[in-house]
């Protein structure tokens, strides 16, 4: 049988700020009712797994507000990251 694909994919944009941050990127979703609602996404890893969160735009009070909250929980995730690296490192050298 032929593979199936997802008929909605989201579609990633570049963002164009000058004070980018690793793992915060702008994109655009489709949602179910077919409107499209663009939203700030952070990548980072939990547990050893890759997750993604997302801040919408219409819930928060401009795409700046909602850009700072983005980048604030990317570097909260960021210290826990390397606290865990850090640990796990102190172990296999001590």
């Amino acid at each position: 049988s032929r593979p199936r694909f997802r008929r909605h994919r989201r579609h990633r944009t570049a963002s164009t700020r000058p004070e980018r941050h690793i793992g915060v990127c702008m994109v655009t979703k489709r949602e179910r009712s077919g409107a499209h609602v663009r939203m700030w996404s952070v990548n980072y890893t939990a547990r050893g797994q890759r997750k993604t969160k997302t801040f919408r735009l219409h819930h928060f009070p401009s795409v700046f507000q909602a850009y700072q909250a983005a980048v604030l929980f990317r570097q909260t995730q960021e210290l826990a990251m390397y606290r865990k690296r850090h640990e796990g490192l102190k172990r296999l050298w001590a």
